[in-house]
C-alpha cells in the first residue's frame, strides 16, 4: 500500500478541520500508557478499543511482553499489546 505525501497532508487537514481533538486536555489521560509495536498491522488504540484522549500512546520496535504493570505509587497503568505471536 503507497500513500502519497499529498495524501497525507490533505488528511491531516481534514482531521484538524474536523476538530477532532478540540476539548481534549493535554495531556490526555494522566494515569494510562499504551505501549504497542511498531507492526503497522496492528494499531493498540484499535486493539484495546480506545478513544482518542483516552490513554496515551506509544509504539516500539522492541519485543515487549503484553501485560499490564500498575505502579500503585503513582496509579501509572502500562498495558503492552504486542503485533502478533510469531
Amino acid at each position: 500500500m503507497s500513500i502519497s505525501v499529498d495524501e497525507l497532508v490533505q488528511r491531516n487537514s481534514r482531521f484538524a478541520a474536523a476538530g477532532a481533538f478540540a476539548g481534549l486536555p493535554f495531556p490526555t489521560n494522566q494515569t494510562l500508557r499504551v505501549v504497542g509495536c511498531v507492526d503497522s498491522r496492528v494499531d493498540p488504540s484499535h486493539v484495546l478499543g480506545l478513544a482518542l484522549g483516552e490513554a496515551a500512546s506509544q509504539t516500539t520496535p522492541s519485543s515487549w511482553p503484553s501485560g499490564l504493570v500498575y505502579d500503585v505509587n503513582t496509579g501509572l497503568i502500562v498495558v503492552a499489546v504486542p503485533a502478533t505471536t510469531e
